[in-house]
């Protein structure tokens, strides 16, 4: 892709099959973020001859611009042990925020608002120009990280959980659940119940053994 009359400071992520990079409109005078993702193509290749050296597939390439009205400082992607939980992107801005902003929101095959309903990909939201910047969404919520210069994401353990630090004059660290705790038992979890029909099951599976043995001898007595 080529862009006029940009400058930086540019920021970019890649992982998987996606890329996500960002920079200074001079003539918009706004911040943009562009969104990339690269498929095999149209035509079904031969997985047990591929070579990513001598490989001529050219990829298909899905790509999208979106408004940001933030001073961008850092980019950072959620990691997690096994890739399973939804992708987020960390975005670090220059008043000491860090947006936590889901990767569906840039998604580069969001639909026009006019595309029919059964042309639409399910999960996917239609296009909007300019991305939300809901206050909920803030990762430090008031937690001001003064002069940030990086984001480090790390997997915890838990394929639910990653674990985020954000460094500069500052440092601030948390836990970030993604695709939220669906690995986790919750605070609230009641384990005088579970364990009571526990307990209760053992205990009829104990008293039908019983009397199922009683039942065989009694007619072996007949």
């Amino acid at each position: 892709a080529t862009h006029k009359k940009v400058m930086g400071p540019f920021h970019a992520v890649h992982s998987e099959n996606w890329a996500v990079y960002t920079y200074y409109n001079e003539k918009a005078r706004r911040t943009e973020v562009v969104s990339l993702e690269m498929y095999e193509g149209k035509e079904q290749s031969n997985a047990t001859t591929f070579s990513s050296i001598e490989s001529r597939v050219q990829p298909l390439v899905e790509r999208q611009a979106y408004i940001l009205p933030l001073d961008i400082v850092s980019l950072e992607e959620t990691m997690t042990t096994k890739g399973i939980t939804s992708k987020h992107l960390l975005v670090a801005t220059s008043d000491g925020s860090v947006l936590d902003l889901p990767m569906h929101m840039l998604d580069p095959r969001r639909p026009a608002p006019s595309t029919p309903g059964h042309l639409r990909e399910p999960g996917i939201p239609p296009y909007i120009p300019e991305l939300p910047y809901p206050h909920e969404s803030i990762l430090n919520y008031k937690e001001k990280v003064e002069s940030i210069r990086g984001v480090v994401t790390s997997p915890s353990g838990l394929e639910s959980t990653v674990i985020v630090l954000v460094y500069g004059l500052d440092v601030y660290g948390t836990r970030l659940a993604p695709s939220k705790g669906f690995d986790l038992i919750k605070d609230d979890f009641d384990y005088l119940m579970i364990s009571a029909v526990i307990l209760g099951l053992v205990v009829a599976s104990f008293i039908t053994r019983r009397l199922a043995q009683l039942k065989m001898l009694n007619q072996a007595w007949r």
